[in-house]
């Protein structure tokens, strides 16, 4: 009943922050993966990330030559599996989270004190998919947008 639901609403938004993310934990296949990469990248980045951008981050498998673009989740599976907990700015497409308390409760729980070293990871793999003495033409969602400026640093004529 309506009744028993209202009662199992968690009282202090961190318990509902904490349910959430078990409830994204518990999703079926790869989606709650894919949740946790998104909110990390989100979480820890230094500028915001448009969506397109986004998409490609939980598509890159550690120890892949190259970057497999049937792997590319659609925009609306990287929204979907945050279970609103990212919101997409109108207008510039920027993916940001839903509110400062989510920010403030990654902080304190430190739910992502190891995903730096992830992302790097994630990144190096990104630059290795080809040589740097070759000449590299990377065809992917974020090249076609224009935007490889969240890398600070990439292979010659990227």
């Amino acid at each position: 009943s309506r009744r028993e639901a209202l009662k199992r609403i968690p009282m202090r938004l961190n318990d509902a922050y904490k349910e959430i993310f078990r409830k994204i934990q518990q999703q079926p296949g790869n989606r709650g993966e894919q949740a946790m990469k998104v909110l990390s990248w989100i979480f820890l980045a230094f500028k915001p990330f448009r969506l397109v951008e986004l998409q490609e981050a939980p598509a890159i498998k550690l120890g892949d030559s190259s970057f497999g673009l049937e792997n590319i989740p659609s925009q609306k599976s990287v929204m979907e599996c945050c279970m609103g907990l990212v919101v997409t700015d109108k207008g510039n497409s920027f993916v940001r989270l839903v509110h400062s308390s989510l920010r403030e409760y990654l902080q304190s729980d430190a739910i992502f004190a190891n995903s730096y070293c992830d992302i790097a990871k994630v990144c190096i793999t990104y630059l290795n998919f080809c040589r740097l003495e070759e000449s590299c033409v990377v065809s992917s969602p974020a090249v076609e947008f224009g935007r490889l400026d969240h890398l600070d640093s990439s292979p010659p004529r990227w």
